[in-house]
């Protein structure tokens, strides 16, 4: 662990599989390699994350098997001190159970308000939590205790003599239960959040994250804002899977609120069948300065033509190639978030990410790092 500071390992969107091949396993063992030097080198994250998609359709023997040839191993590099976070995403659903679900029950929500009842209600949240079965029991094996919760949870950590609250989602819960005619996006503005998943950190808190696996927008907009704003309001980090890119690395802002947006790679799994620069391999390590409160994050991509190695993605930097950063205020003296100016509006970051794609749609006010 370093010293005067938080810092992370986020990885997500493994689809791990039950019997997995032989290029996954030797693509593991060059992850577990590069992050024992790493570590050799900056220390041991005070926690990683995972931030959805651990297994390919939600089944225990995929679950048995990641466990044995990646958190294992894990495990022992970071000793048991350094906790595993885990937060679902839409294929930890075991569809087959998701199948004999009543999906009108999820599919007439139409307010804030019913969602809120519906979750609160715990023969409904039960029920629901059926799919994640698999999952649950496997974060039980292996992350701290009450981190299995099926629907949210909340984990505090203590970096460099501060506070830090972790809050963990399932914004997965009411997936699947739509169709449509393009089944690949039959989620996208219609997964479900209640207010009951975004409990107020503690005063005393003084930096405070969270991960869910989908970003805002394949959230459903009206039903979800109370929601979204809880999150805005009093988280200043949110961290997220399911788009497979760094490039809408952010921060999302208002005049009320900005929380920094840091959306992870695709760790394995390759469903666009290629290693591109929008949808590389790899995972990201974030650290915030405990006290200038500057939170940088950097990239990792798997480099599978030339050395079978992690190298820094510098290509999704700034032409200056350094990772960007940004600055936030710590809780307990500034009110959670990013640095403000004169009129409220977040100050510009140290750091541009490089894009070739327009501002993430998730409202006015969004900015890139």
């Amino acid at each position: 662990m370093v010293q005067g500071q938080l810092t992370w390992w986020q990885l997500s969107d493994l689809h791990w599989p039950a019997h997995p091949s032989t290029e996954l396993k030797r693509y593991i063992d060059n992850l577990l390699q590069h992050l024992r030097k790493s570590m050799a080198v900056s220390g041991r994250p005070n926690f990683t994350v995972f931030t959805g998609d651990i297994a390919f359709s939600g089944q225990s023997k995929e679950y048995d098997s990641v466990g044995e040839h990646l958190i294992a191993p894990l495990r022992e590099l970071l000793g048991n001190d350094v906790p595993l976070l885990f937060v679902p995403g839409n294929h930890d659903m075991d569809r087959a159970e998701a199948l004999i679900k009543q999906s009108r029950l999820v599919t007439d929500l139409t307010d804030p308000a019913a969602v809120d009842a519906f979750v609160g209600n715990p023969r409904n949240r039960a029920n629901f939590a059926d799919p994640f079965r698999s999952y649950s029991d496997f974060v039980a094996q292996w992350g701290p205790t009450g981190t299995d919760d099926a629907y949210r949870w909340t984990h505090t950590i203590t970096a460099a003599g501060h506070k830090v609250t972790v809050l963990g989602l399932n914004s997965a819960w009411a997936g699947f239960y739509h169709t449509t005619d393009a089944p690949t996006e039959s989620d996208r503005g219609r997964l479900l959040l209640s207010i009951d998943q975004t409990p107020k950190p503690g005063e005393d808190a003084d930096f405070t994250l969270f991960a869910q696996h989908h970003p805002f927008e394949w959230l459903n907009e009206d039903i979800c804002d109370p929601a979204v704003q809880s999150l805005r309001r009093n988280y200043q980090v949110g961290l997220f899977g399911h788009v497979h890119s760094p490039r809408e690395l952010g921060q999302l802002s208002s005049p009320h609120s900005t929380v920094l947006r840091i959306p992870s790679m695709l760790l394995f799994g390759r469903p666009h069948g290629d290693d591109s620069a929008r949808y590389p391999r790899g995972y990201s390590v974030g650290a915030i300065d405990v006290t200038t409160s500057e939170c940088r994050v950097r990239y990792f991509k798997y480099d599978s033509v030339y050395s079978d190695s992690f190298k820094e993605f510098t290509d999704v930097y700034s032409d200056d190639g350094k990772s960007p950063t940004a600055v936030l205020k710590p809780r307990r003296h500034g009110g959670g978030d990013c640095a403000l100016d004169r009129d409220g509006t977040a100050l510009s970051v140290r750091r541009h990410v490089a894009s070739d794609r327009p501002t993430a749609q998730t409202g006015a006010g969004a900015h890139r790092l």
